[in-house]
């Protein structure tokens, strides 16, 4: 009896509580969809939201799970950083999810549960275990929801450590986790966008009172031959915070184009650090795109500015100079400075 009464403790023991390293990060699939659908970030306009999507080594389909006590977690999101977590949109409904800046919301807290063959539900502190996190089977079945509690497979969701594409030591001012492909603007295709992120936590005064400008360097197809031109630049100012967006990059829906690169420059001495940069795709009826993506290794970043003294400021043990142009290159996923 008493075996028996230990191997039950055991059993429960196990099935209520799952440890999940918060140096990991996880791919997430359901049952019903298998893996060949992932959990991915999807932005509509300036806010993110969640959908599934084909794996690929995009960051932004890599997820952490930090234990926040009581047997809750916060899901944050490699691309988006521990500053933003999945939450339920308070809209009286209460079924919908986004991902946005952490706070002490109930909305932000999920639980985690073990169930058989390596499943496991998840639901939510706030909305409480009738609810489950489930995919809404419309046809498309890409679209996440809180959904009542059932035996339904779009509610078993497999969660598999995943090997990041590049390991590297915090120190290296070296290319993370890039798409090297070049990419072609076809007919139909109209605006593209560029965002730029900037938030370094650990570092204060990483913005500018100087403009930003950027601006897209492509080949025009005529016949059989490619010119190289660029668009006008877009400049504005950056206010404190951490991402800028660059839109209406607009293609003439009659011509082919090739995208080569974006060039981020500053038009000052007042040093801005910037540490992401995204090329997205907006088609009119379509969800956005990513074309491409820049990053930089653990804390790192790029500095902008006319003034190369500046990688002598209070940021200087997280970049290696400081330039008045960047070039982010679409074919091969790197960058490099200019004069």
């Amino acid at each position: 009896m008493k075996k028996l009464l230990f191997l039950l403790l055991f059993a429960y023991l196990r099935a209520s509580s799952q440890n999940f390293d918060v140096n990991q990060f996880y791919k997430l699939s359901t049952s019903w969809l298998g893996e060949s659908k992932v959990l991915d970030l999807v932005l509509v306009g300036d806010r993110y939201f969640l959908q599934m999507s084909d794996p690929s080594d995009k960051e932004s389909q890599y997820w952490k799970l930090t234990n926040s006590g009581n047997g809750n977690y916060r899901i944050s999101n490699r691309s988006l950083g521990d500053s933003k977590a999945i939450d339920v949109i308070n809209d009286g409904v209460n079924t919908q999810l986004h991902v946005v800046n952490v706070g002490q919301y109930s909305g932000q807290f999920w639980k985690i549960s073990p169930l058989e063959n390596g499943f496991f539900r998840i639901t939510n502190l706030w909305q409480g275990e009738t609810k489950s996190l489930d995919i809404v089977n419309d046809g498309k079945n890409n679209k996440l929801q809180l959904a009542n509690t059932g035996g339904y497979s779009g509610q078993l969701w497999k969660i598999v450590p995943v090997q990041l594409p590049v390991k590297l030591s915090s120190q290296d001012p070296v290319q993370l986790d890039v798409n090297p492909r070049g990419y072609i603007v076809d007919p139909g295709k109209t605006i593209s966008s560029v965002v730029i992120y900037h938030d370094h936590q650990d570092v204060t005064n990483e913005w500018t009172k100087n403009n930003l400008c950027v601006k897209i360097i492509y080949s025009a197809q005529s016949g059989s031959e490619w010119k190289e031109l660029a668009t006008e630049a877009q400049c504005g100012t950056v206010q404190e915070g951490f991402l800028i967006k660059y839109h209406d990059f607009t293609w003439d829906n009659k011509v082919r184009y090739e995208l080569k690169r974006i060039e981020v420059s500053i038009n000052g001495d007042d040093a801005c650090l910037i540490d992401k940069v995204v090329l997205l795709e907006k088609t009119e009826g379509e969800p956005v795109k990513e074309i491409q993506h820049w990053g930089l290794s653990g804390k790192r970043a790029w500095c902008l500015s006319t003034d190369p003294q500046d990688k002598n400021g209070g940021w200087k043990d997280i970049i290696n100079s400081c330039n008045p142009t960047i070039s982010f290159e679409v074919s091969t996923g790197k960058a490099s400075v200019g004069e």
